[in-house]
């Protein structure tokens, strides 16, 4: 089973289905709403090609995250 995350970059939001390293993380408190994560890599899934995030209305869209592509950075660091 792999969560489903809602991620932003402060003023657009998408789901993210994370693998199931990042699952763990979650589910243990190690990754928690709020905290700032830094992320690369990350795959688009439901469009064959790039799209707003204001034109997201469907729940097929989703980001895919993984262990190798996300890292923790500091919460006083500001975008």
């Amino acid at each position: 089973m792999f969560a489903i995350l809602e991620v932003t970059d402060g003023w657009y939001g998408v789901d993210a289905i994370v693998d199931h390293h990042l699952t763990k993380l979650v589910g243990s408190g190690a990754i928690f709403p709020g905290q700032k994560l830094h992320i690369a890599g990350a795959e688009i899934l439901g469009t064959s090609e790039g799209i707003s995030p204001l034109e997201i209305s469907s729940a097929s869209v989703f980001l895919r995250l993984t262990i190798n592509g996300t890292r923790y950075i500091n919460q006083l660091f500001k975008c």
